[in-house]
């Protein structure tokens, strides 16, 4: 019988979140966090478009350098199962618990886990986060045109990157399925990289 305490993921899974350690790798499934991501807007969903997760994610992976886009295509995939928390929320909640660090955490290692990837070193943790802060910049552009928000970092130019700015622009059944076509893109340069 299900429970509150239930996630139901769209593999047909059920996940029991009692305890946040019940979650393991074998609760795993890229097609879930494709979908899942692909729903989930940034920003509370307060955007003038959707900008999902899950374009976010495929965003980065594509300005990553070598060997840091499988990680950047993975960053935040552990929101698929717990919900992407805006940051102005997080730093609040960070003042009174480290639980949803601890979440993201542990389901993230499970993630990285069950594809068979080690997870991203410091110095690619450090990459990682300042192509977030590039994602920023682009995001607050497209998202709040009449803001003239400006971003915290420099946005690197030229036709690729504004290329690029049309994922935000994708309805979320065509960006789940270009978030797999780019994992699986991404896990097939690693796998030739290591022959």
């Amino acid at each position: 019988m299900l429970r509150s305490e239930d996630l139901i993921l769209p593999s047909g899974k059920v996940i029991s979140f009692d305890a946040i350690t019940n979650f393991v790798s074998s609760d795993v499934d890229i097609r879930d966090i494709a979908h899942n991501l692909s729903l989930e807007n940034r920003y509370n969903g307060s955007t003038k478009i959707p900008i999902s997760v899950a374009a976010h994610s495929i965003v980065g992976a594509e300005i990553a350098p070598y060997g840091i886009e499988i990680h950047m295509l993975l960053h935040d995939a552990a929101e698929a199962y717990i919900k992407d928390i805006p940051a102005y929320l997080k730093t609040f909640i960070r003042k009174y618990t480290n639980i949803y660090d601890i979440a993201e955490g542990i389901i993230l290692g499970e993630i990285y886990n069950s594809l068979g990837i080690e997870m991203p070193t410091e110095d690619q943790l450090k990459i990682i986060k300042h192509i977030d802060e590039i994602l920023l910049s682009i995001e607050l552009k497209e998202g709040f045109p009449e803001l003239k928000v400006a971003g915290r970092v420099e946005v690197p130019e030229g036709e690729f990157i504004k290329s690029l700015y049309s994922l935000y622009h994708v309805s979320p059944d065509v960006i789940e399925v270009l978030y797999l076509r780019t994992f699986e893109n991404h896990m097939y340069k690693m796998e030739i990289s290591n022959l």
